[in-house]
């Protein structure tokens, strides 16, 4: 299977007159899809774990000290 060489600009293809840009667009998605797809599902929970630790330090305190704390 050879590889095809092209250079897409507008939904106007070069270089190549049989280039099928969705067939090339199908085989990128392909290999991007499962890292992206891996990223929407750890993103939120390293975000949520992340942020779990100082609230969790923040919600120990009362309020009337956390206010003294910042001049108020």
């Amino acid at each position: 299977m050879g590889c095809k060489w092209g250079v897409s600009y507008g939904g106007l293809r070069f270089s190549i007159q049989d280039l099928n840009l969705w067939g090339s667009a199908w085989i990128t998605v392909q290999t991007i899809l499962p890292s992206g797809l891996l990223g929407l599902v750890f993103v939120p929970i390293l975000t949520t774990i992340t942020a779990w630790f100082p609230a969790r330090i923040t919600l120990r305190e009362k309020p009337v000290d956390l206010l003294r704390d910042i001049g108020m």
